[in-house]
């Protein structure tokens, strides 16, 4: 009979921020594929998080090592260490902490480790590697995995540069609005008050000759406020003036799913025609934010987002299965504790006349939703 064939490979992610997640786990990944082995593991520095990639085993077994949480001490002490590849041909032979004795219990042999330390900046954490042999690493292995170790340090430096320019551009884009909202409405608002108070001074002494400054005065106010509705226009987001708001929903979701390892279902009832533009954005927004909180906050690993666009008023559901939170505790100080932009949520619903309920316990998820306004506008 033939064998059968072995479990494929699977990712036990811990959460962590959704680039660099992403990132290492790609180079483990590619560790076990260019290097055949049977275990490959990123230890990061900082909080001591950490996610395991398992090969040929599934992920219920206790055949992956799931021992060293932390790297100030042992063999990844070692290997953060060191300037090159770090290798031990048998660990059998060799005194190992608690932890690392596991691997050998596990069955592991074979030991090689990386550092992945950007030039002159504080090493991020350690590329480990594990096999069942005894293992000694030859020169074309050592130059495959130094390579793969460079290019996951050039990748993380890229996004972080990317992150920086994309900080700055954000800056700039502030910059341009004050600078319009000085030059423009600021401007404008101060010719008004003015010529309202010449209004004023002139209705006492000749009221005709007065009146004849209000159909100036109502001008330029339709001006400003039509300047004001231009600049609330240019900050909507792009994707919803350009593709809608249900595609751009969707984009936004399967973006956030793929890039932070998160299951997603996505489901959308009726049609977004009869739904403001204001109403729009603040659909919009709400989600946003929402996903911001489960990638910084929930270590959720499913998603779900239910738009009804159908009922009157139209609701929209975000629900995680991740660590929840004492909401009680935030609403009483969300200085302290963190607010996780509950109040810029909750300020959005209720300034185009909705409502915001946020329902959740630690451990048990979190549940936001948003209730349009009870009538629609027209």
């Amino acid at each position: 009979p033939m064998a059968p064939e072995p479990p494929a490979s699977r990712l036990v992610p811990e959460q962590m921020a959704g680039y660099l997640q992403t990132i290492l786990l790609a180079a483990a990944q590619q560790a076990l594929d260019l290097l055949q082995v049977d275990a490959s593991q990123v230890y990061t520095l900082g909080e001591q998080r950490r996610f395991v990639l398992r090969a040929g085993v599934p992920t219920e077994s206790l055949a992956a090592p799931e021992g060293v949480a932390s790297i100030s001490s042992g063999l990844l002490r070692r290997a953060l260490e060191h300037n090159e590849v770090f290798t031990v041909e048998d660990l059998a032979a060799e005194e190992l902490t608690p932890d690392e004795a596991a691997w050998v219990d596990a069955g592991y042999r074979g030991f090689a480790a990386i550092a992945l330390s950007p030039p002159l900046e504080r090493p991020i954490g350690v590329l480990a590697l594990l096999r069942r042999t005894p293992w000694r690493l030859d020169r074309r292995d050592a130059v495959r995995l130094e390579d793969l170790a460079a290019e996951a340090v050039t990748a993380l430096r890229a996004h972080s540069l990317a992150s920086r320019v994309a900080e700055v551009a954000v800056l700039q884009e502030r910059l341009n609005l004050a600078r319009e909202i000085h030059d423009g409405l600021a401007s404008d608002l101060a010719a008004v008050v003015a010529l309202f108070k010449y209004y004023e001074q002139r209705r006492e002494r000749d009221p005709d000759d007065a009146g004849q400054l209000l159909p100036q005065l109502r001008s330029m106010t339709e001006e400003i406020l039509a300047g004001a509705r231009n600049i609330l226009q240019s900050l909507r987001p792009k994707t919803i003036r350009s593709e809608g708001l249900l595609a751009s929903l969707l984009k936004l979701v399967d973006q956030f799913g793929r890039v932070n390892l998160v299951e997603t279902n996505v489901n959308i009832r009726g049609e977004e025609n009869a739904i403001p533009a204001e109403q729009k954005e603040v659909i919009f927004q709400v989600l946003r934010e929402s996903l911001s909180n489960v990638r910084k906050h929930s270590r959720a690993r499913n998603l779900w987002v239910v738009l009804d666009l159908s009922s009157a008023p139209w609701v929209m559901t975000v629900r995680d299965d991740g660590r929840g939170f004492d909401v009680r505790r935030v609403a009483e100080d969300p200085r302290k504790v963190g607010s996780y932009g509950l109040v810029g949520m909750r300020e959005r619903a209720e300034l185009m006349g909705g409502t915001l309920e946020i329902v959740s316990q630690t451990l048990e998820g979190t549940v936001v939703t948003l209730i349009g306004p009870a009538e629609r506008a027209e």
